[in-house]
């Protein structure tokens, strides 16, 4: 039997198109946890401003 090269080529494209969906997944998620990461740190860097704010108002106020 020999090989039929526009069946090899159907094969190809869709392994070919197989992949690149992998791929895409793989940045879609990367990129989620990215925003992930950077959404705690914002959060983490806002609660540590709120909490120097409160440590030199108390001062403020025990001093005052």
């Amino acid at each position: 039997m020999t090989p039929d090269p526009i069946t090899a080529a159907q094969f190809l494209s869709l392994v070919g198109l197989m992949a690149a969906t992998i791929e895409y997944c793989e940045v879609m998620r990367r990129r989620e946890v990215l925003r992930v990461q950077s959404r705690q740190q914002e959060e983490a860097a806002r609660a540590g401003l709120i909490g120097l704010v409160r440590v030199f108002a108390a001062d403020g106020d025990a001093q005052g």
